[in-house]
């Protein structure tokens, strides 16, 4: 599991402590009146967090997996894209296709990106969809480049016919297409991870309903119920919540 969903545990596992607190108590004497702190209501919502963060984890394996053999995919095209335009010259290919063909490999050079940083540890949902839209763009452009290459070949198959297996006309639409099932395979995973992510920001992190708000209200029954010096208040020292950003609130 990754830094930032362990973060997130942390959270889940603070208001389930202060649970513990509560239950601690006997019910004769926690007995707050809003219902979202209430002992069996705090059970079902961190046991609804902790599905949504299994769920988040998930997403993010198939996410990881298919970026993996994205890349591998994507391997050494611009070496076997310029070796394609060297094949169609050598082939007596039209000037004018040959030019046509070294725009789309200059293409794919330039729009090579190195492997982005990882998101900050306690990133919101927006962020890490920011960047992997980032990434996105750039295999989309370089996959549409290449299958323009190999249409251009296909469209010129009088003149485009080597000898050499790797580079015929078999073989390069073979590619094209793995380029494609692979960047595919991403975006579909990446459409999963997100609906997670964004899922987890809302249940943890609402403003009303979620983590910090909850700690913060048990705080507060416990001071207007025991005093804000009590015993009772005390032991909810060293609970505290975070926020995406790490900024620590409802400390105890």
């Amino acid at each position: 599991m990754s830094q930032h969903e362990n973060s997130h545990s942390r959270n889940i596992a603070a208001v389930r402590n202060a649970r513990t607190i509560n239950l601690s108590l006997g019910a004769d004497r926690y007995k707050p009146v809003k219902s979202f702190i209430r002992n069996d209501e705090l059970l079902a919502y961190c046991d609804g967090c902790d599905a949504v963060l299994t769920r988040v984890h998930g997403g993010e394996l198939d996410f990881e997996t298919a970026t993996s053999t994205r890349q591998d995919a994507f391997e050494g095209i611009e070496k076997y894209g310029t070796r394609i335009v060297n094949t169609l010259e050598a082939c007596g290919a039209p000037a004018h296709a040959v030019d046509t063909a070294r725009a789309y490999v200059g293409k794919l050079r330039g729009e090579r990106v190195g492997k982005p940083e990882p998101a900050s540890s306690d990133a919101p949902a927006g962020d890490i969809q920011n960047q992997i839209s980032v990434s996105q763009k750039s295999y989309d452009g370089r996959e549409a480049n290449f299958r323009k290459l190999v249409e251009l070949c296909r469209h010129h198959h009088t003149f485009y016919t080597p000898n050499e297996d790797d580079v015929n006309l078999p073989a390069i639409e073979s590619r094209s297409e793995k380029l494609h099932n692979s960047n595919l395979k991403v975006q579909e995973t990446a459409a999963v991870y997100s609906g997670a992510l964004v899922e987890r920001d809302r249940l943890l992190y609402h403003a009303e309903t979620g983590l910090v708000a909850r700690m913060e209200a048990i705080r507060a029954y416990y001071v207007s119920a025991f005093g804000a010096d009590s015993a009772e208040r005390k032991r909810l020292n060293g609970l505290s919540v975070r926020t995406l950003r790490n900024e620590r609130l409802a400390e105890a």
